[in-house]
């Protein structure tokens, strides 16, 4: 019933950011080629570049790769597990090294939050404040 609550409030939070955005991910109609790459492959995405590693590494698909193997997470702990990830294996390649830490110390903590509501030591309303303070730092 908890998972039912957050799932449909982040999936509102998520439609609503699309709606509000100037890029949608599914439209590239007037986006030259080479924009249009900086949009799907950022510089800071590439974790071992093509050349180097037959067709490169991205991060997105590394993480896609332990997921996999990570069968025992719910679908919360993935997408947390997910960003963790993402901030580890990109330190200090577009953020401040500094940021990428805090960043991965504030996924870290949301995890820990995330276990202690499935083990009903905290709140569903003590994990949706944490997750909102985070969309409120991001604004900043």
């Amino acid at each position: 019933m908890k998972d039912n609550r957050v799932a449909a409030r982040l999936r509102e939070e998520y439609v609503a950011a699309m709606d509000n955005a100037k890029f949608h991910p599914d439209n590239f109609d007037g986006i030259a080629a080479e924009e249009k790459q900086a949009i799907i492959n950022p510089k800071h995405y590439s974790l071992i570049p093509p050349g180097e590693y037959p067709q490169g590494v991205q991060y997105m698909g590394l993480v896609c790769f332990l997921l996999a193997k990570k069968d025992k997470l719910d679908r919360y702990e993935a997408h947390i597990y997910s960003h963790m990830m993402k901030y580890i294996l990109r330190l200090g390649e577009k953020d401040s090294v500094r940021q990428d830490i805090k960043k991965i110390l504030w996924y870290t903590e949301l995890l820990q939050l995330y276990q202690d509501v499935k083990d009903n030591k905290a709140t569903l309303q003590d994990f949706v404040a944490k997750w909102e303070i985070m969309e409120v730092m991001e604004q900043k």
